[in-house]
């Protein structure tokens, strides 16, 4: 609601679709990702996709399980 783009990353791509889809629904700028975060180039390739996307990054949150 704030105007940030997002990027959803989690190994279950149903997960991180759902997300990106309600955020796009409401009008709002997201990538979904699927991504291991236990897989160091994973997580490289996951910021790299986060940049060329939308262009930089300012903000990363980590926020695992549950």
């Amino acid at each position: 609601d704030a105007g940030a783009a997002v990027v959803v990353a989690a190994r279950h791509v149903d997960r991180v679709q759902g997300v990106d889809d309600a955020i796009h629904e409401t009008g709002g700028r997201a990538l979904a990702v699927p991504t291991d975060v236990t897989d160091k180039d994973a997580l490289v390739a996951l910021a790299v996709a986060a940049i060329e996307a939308f262009g930089g990054l300012e903000m990363w949150v980590n926020k695992a399980g549950g």
